[in-house]
């Protein structure tokens, strides 16, 4: 089994508070943009943050973003 590369994603997420998509994801850390693209959606605390437009195709790419997890969350009570 392949190690996970979701803290690796995470990471470089968290440097680049402004946002990455997912072809400069994968140029920072060396993966496939395919391999990147299909981690995204189940890495803890990332979302797409907005849209960029390419006006020569008119093709969207996702601008995605991490949000930091505090250290001292507290469990809910019941």
């Amino acid at each position: 089994m392949r190690p996970s590369r979701h803290n690796d994603i995470r990471g470089v997420l968290l440097r680049n508070q402004d946002g990455l998509t997912a072809k400069e994801i994968a140029i920072k850390i060396g993966m496939e943009q395919d391999a990147v693209k299909k981690a995204l959606p189940n890495i803890y605390g990332v979302y797409i943050d907005r849209w960029l437009t390419n006006l020569w195709r008119g093709a969207a790419s996702a601008v995605y973003i991490c949000v930091p997890v505090p250290d001292n969350t507290p469990k809910p009570s019941k």
